[in-house]
């Protein structure tokens, strides 16, 4: 699957959320959340739940410099 960066970010931001929110609730155990983050990250087809969020940007990278004409 080819997912973009900003979805991905997204989707983790969501789920990650979701998934304290039913633990708040108790429909699942603070253990279990470490399992549903990875069923999360395998049906997204992802290698590494670890560097999902910390390796997705949520803004542009800023555009390069103008050139210089200038000579020396």
């Amino acid at each position: 699957m080819n997912i973009p960066e900003t979805t991905r970010a997204y989707i983790y931001r969501i789920a990650l959320a979701v998934l304290g929110v039913l633990s708040l609730y108790g429909l699942i155990g603070p253990d279990e959340i470490p399992v549903w983050t990875g069923v999360i990250v395998a049906v997204l087809g992802i290698g590494s739940s670890a560097l999902a969020t910390a390796n997705t940007d949520r803004k542009l990278p800023p555009p390069p410099p103008p050139a210089s004409d200038s000579a020396v």
